[in-house]
Formats: C-alpha cells, structure tokens, sequence
C-alpha cells in the first residue's frame, strides 16, 4: 500500500539530494566545470540539468484526479530504466544544461531553493493522485511513481558525478 512507502520515497528524495549537494560542496569551482573528455557533461552541468529536472513542484502541488490503477505500477519500469547505468539516455532539450562557466554559488542557492520547493510541495500533496505533468518517456505518471523517477534520476547522476570525478581529480 502506498501510504506505508509514502515516507520512505520522500525520505529517499531528501537522502538523493543531499549526497548531490554534498559532491558539489567538496568540489572547488574549477573543478565543477571540468569537462573530463570531449562529449562529457560536467560536473555542475550534471547539477544543472538536476535543477532544471526538479522543476517538478509546481505540478507537483496542482491537484490532480485520482489514480484508478495501481498507483506504483511504472516504479520497477523506472527502476529497471533509469538504475541501468550501462544505458546512455538522451536528455530532453528543455534540460540540457548550460554551456558556460557555472559558479559554484548560484548552483547551490539556486539547487537549495528548488530543493525546498519541492520538500514543501510533497509535504502538502495526495502522491497517489496523477500529476498533471506527464512524463516524456512513461507518459502519465502518479505523483508517487514522478518522486521515484526523480529519486533514480538523481542516484543515476551520482554515479555519473562519480565517474567524472575520477577524470578531474
């Protein structure tokens, strides 16, 4: 039942996020904007495109109807997909990261302030209801099964960040 998993999803955003914050704290400015070979993202283009993904909340807070099916139906999809990491996925254009020198600062306070967005918003909402913003891939997704995309989408990321520390350290 999704009442039981509601505070381990959430907890699990909290605990995905703050590793991320926590790799880009540890990283001086220069190092964050390393591109360790050509073709690569760097780390704080990484961070940056995780910003641009956890735009999520406002469509989060919007109610939505309530779901008529399992409400956890796409979560071993979504496991099976975005945990994969011998998989390369395309991003969507609307977050691609930016090309430029990103400073360190503003990455974070803006990453903590969409962080926070979203914190409050899964505080106040039914994550059985559909979201009102579909997904690119799955289509139209619960509130619940967004959080756990989100949750692997950052732990895929990590590992990415992982990989890339390797090159610039």
């Amino acid at each position: 039942m999704i009442t039981s998993n509601t505070k381990n999803i959430v907890s699990q955003f909290k605990e995905s996020t703050s590793q991320l914050m926590a790799r880009i704290e540890k990283l001086s400015e220069k190092q964050l904007n390393l591109k360790p070979f050509e073709g690569s993202w760097s780390v704080a283009q990484v961070a940056d495109h995780l910003y641009r993904s956890y735009n999520l909340a406002d469509g989060i807070k919007v109610p939505g109807e309530k779901c008529t099916r399992d409400p956890e139906q796409f979560v071993p999809d979504i496991h099976s997909d975005f945990l994969d990491f011998t998989v390369k996925y395309e991003s969507p254009s609307m977050l691609l990261p930016s090309e430029g020198f990103i400073k360190k600062e503003k990455l974070l306070a803006d990453l903590n302030e969409r962080l926070a967005k979203m914190e409050e918003a899964l505080s106040t909402t039914d994550l059985e209801e559909i979201c009102v913003v579909d997904h690119p891939g799955y289509g139209e997704l619960t509130k619940y099964e967004w959080i756990d995309f989100m949750v692997c989408h950052t732990k895929r990321h990590l590992h990415q960040i992982e990989h890339i520390e390797t090159y610039i350290n």
